[in-house]
This record gives structure tokens, C-alpha cells and sequence, in this order.
């Protein structure tokens, strides 16, 4: 009956320290575990970080490059009205250079 009850506290012994071995292993598990889960949030965080920063800096060249737009645009409105003024002017030069001539005909009759 002792021996029966020796043996009986052995295995549970062994079973015991099985489990205790197991439990290890999984604590040993979780904590890789929830480093890796520390390590992955940590990436979130920088890359989170930098997608900010980089949307910002869209976001401004985004600004400047409209802006250049816009004051491209206005820029060439200005340059096609100087080039119309610039035709007009020829114009007029080319009808005043007519009057003068025929002024200058009328005189020497």
C-alpha cells in the first residue's frame, strides 16, 4: 500500500513537473510573444510617424506646386495680353506711319 502510494506520488510528481515544464515553455512562449507584439507596435508607431510627416510634406509641395500653377497661369495671361498690346501697338504704328505718309503727300502737293 506505501509502495502503491510512493509510485502513485512519483508519476504524479513527474506529471506535476511536466506540467510545470509546459507551463514554462508557454511562459517563455507568450513573453517572445508579447516582446514581438512591443516590437511590431513599436514599427506602427515610427511608420505612423513618418506617414504623417511625409502626408504634411505632400501636402505642402502640393501647396507650392498649385501655387506655381497658379502664378504660371497668371504669368502667361500676362505674357499673351503684352503680346496682344504688342500686336495692337504694331498696328496702330503701321496705321500712324500711313497718316504720316499721306500727311506728307498732301504737304508736297
Amino acid at each position: 500500500m506505501i509502495s502503491k502510494t510512493n509510485e502513485e506520488l512519483t508519476e504524479r510528481t513527474v506529471d506535476f513537473n511536466n506540467l510545470r515544464s509546459d507551463a514554462n515553455i508557454m511562459e517563455s512562449k507568450n513573453y517572445a510573444e508579447k516582446k514581438d507584439i512591443e516590437r511590431i507596435e513599436d514599427e506602427i508607431r515610427e511608420q505612423t510617424g513618418i506617414n504623417r510627416k511625409y502626408c504634411s510634406e505632400i501636402s505642402r509641395l502640393k501647396d507650392i506646386a498649385n501655387s506655381r500653377d497658379i502664378d504660371n497661369e497668371n504669368l502667361l495671361l500676362r505674357i499673351d495680353a503684352m503680346e496682344a498690346e504688342v500686336v495692337s501697338n504694331n498696328n496702330r504704328m503701321a496705321h500712324l506711319q500711313e497718316v504720316k505718309e499721306q500727311k506728307d503727300l498732301d504737304l508736297e502737293n
